[in-house]
């Protein structure tokens, strides 16, 4: 009898242990699973925010680099190209708010980043604005002073383009400061963004960098 005991302990420890392992085997498989799904729902809520901003980052980087570098491009063109960016970044950020489902961690951040680099497009297109009206005052100071106009006529058109030429001065100081801030405020948010979303995603370090000479070089120059 105690030999028949001892084999039916046996028998139940082996029972449990064998339920036990498949409980845990069962355990293990859930959260394997739940891993899974996470490890997806992260990729597709990263999948949803990229194309848009890897979008506004091309767009401020093609901006940047007409200030930048030398270009034949005219006044008008420049604005065209601004303002169509400016409606294509806003057209994407509004298609990626209302595409958002269930809670995207990368979702406030991005938006932040593109309405910063919307806000900076429109920077530095009031600096380019205020450069044109400086230049614009320049030619009517030359055709001024070389026609034949009364002395009084001239003297009073003289004031006014100077008083043009200081406001246009004075806006491109306001917007070259405020494009300064906007690209110290931006450039982390754009390393964020090259980390977490691909290097090709954000606007490249470089590009700040030239952007901020130019725009301190500006300011010094009309100090």
């Amino acid at each position: 009898m105690a030999s028949t005991g001892g084999a039916g302990r046996r028998k139940w420890v082996a029972w449990t242990v064998a339920v036990v392992l498949v409980a845990a085997s069962g355990t293990g498989a859930v959260v394997f699973h739940e891993r899974k799904q996470q490890a997806a729902q992260n990729a597709a809520h990263k999948d949803a925010v990229r194309a848009a901003v890897k979008m506004a980052s091309i767009y401020a980087t093609d901006i940047g680099e007409l200030e930048t570098k030398s270009s034949k491009i005219t006044f008008g063109e420049y604005f065209k190209k601004t303002e169509a960016a400016l409606s294509e970044i806003d057209k994407s950020a509004i298609q990626l708010k209302s595409a958002a489902t269930g809670a995207n961690p990368y979702l406030d951040p991005s938006l932040g980043y593109i309405k910063q680099v919307q806000d900076l497009i429109r920077t530095l297109n009031a600096g380019t604005r205020a450069t044109m009206s400086a230049s614009s005052v320049s030619d009517r100071v030359d055709r001024i002073a070389g026609g034949s106009f009364s002395v009084s006529f001239r003297l009073e058109q003289l004031q006014e383009a100077q008083r043009d030429l200081k406001k246009a001065i004075e806006d491109k100081e306001k917007a070259d400061a405020e494009g300064l801030q906007q690209l110290k405020s931006l450039r982390p948010k754009a390393a964020w963004v090259q980390t977490t979303l691909g290097p090709d995603a954000g606007i490249a370090p470089n590009l700040f960098d030239e952007l901020e000479k130019k725009l301190s070089g500006s300011k010094s120059k009309a100090s």
